[in-house]
């Protein structure tokens, strides 16, 4: 007998509000790159630092969609989005309260040589139905936070 779906909705990434502190110091970061930059005569870098600096103002202030993901024996589906086959998947971790909001992370590893890990926000009531049903065909494993995201988290990105 195939098991039922588990379905859930959340938000597609931690937000952290952010303050026009926060603006200020990515602006004024950005712009005191951008006068080394000219003053080195590299053009190249300061049309490339111009556009990073918007882009991170852009996406620093862009609030998560709520989606709605539904693990199944398919895979796991992302809304409309992605479905990702069980078979593309290799393994998992459930880390608790990861975003220091009451809500877990679900961590999928996948076969993507790219882009390795999927994360997900998994509300904590759900936490161990999809343990169950992810630990009957596939490996749980450990995950390590890396430097990376660490730091994007102490930039509350």
């Amino acid at each position: 007998m195939a098991e039922q779906p588990i379905t859930w909705r959340a938000p597609e990434f931690v937000y952290y509000e952010k303050g026009v502190a926060w603006n200020m110091a990515v602006a004024i970061l950005v712009a005191a790159l951008i006068g080394v930059a000219l003053w080195q005569r590299n053009f190249l870098l300061t049309v490339f630092l111009a556009v990073a600096g918007i882009l991170i103002l852009y996406w620093g202030s862009r609030r998560p969609e709520v989606l709605q993901f539904t693990l199944s024996e398919k895979g796991l589906d992302i809304g409309e989005r992605k479905l990702y086959p069980m078979e593309s998947l290799i393994g998992f971790a459930i880390l608790e309260d990861a975003g220091g909001n009451g809500e877990d992370e679900l961590v999928l590893r996948t076969k993507n040589t790219l882009a390795t890990f999927l994360k997900i926000i998994l509300p904590h009531d759900h936490r161990d139905d999809v343990q169950n049903f992810l630990a009957a065909s596939l490996e749980e494993m450990e995950y390590q936070e890396s430097l990376t995201e660490y730091i994007a988290k102490l930039l509350k990105f």
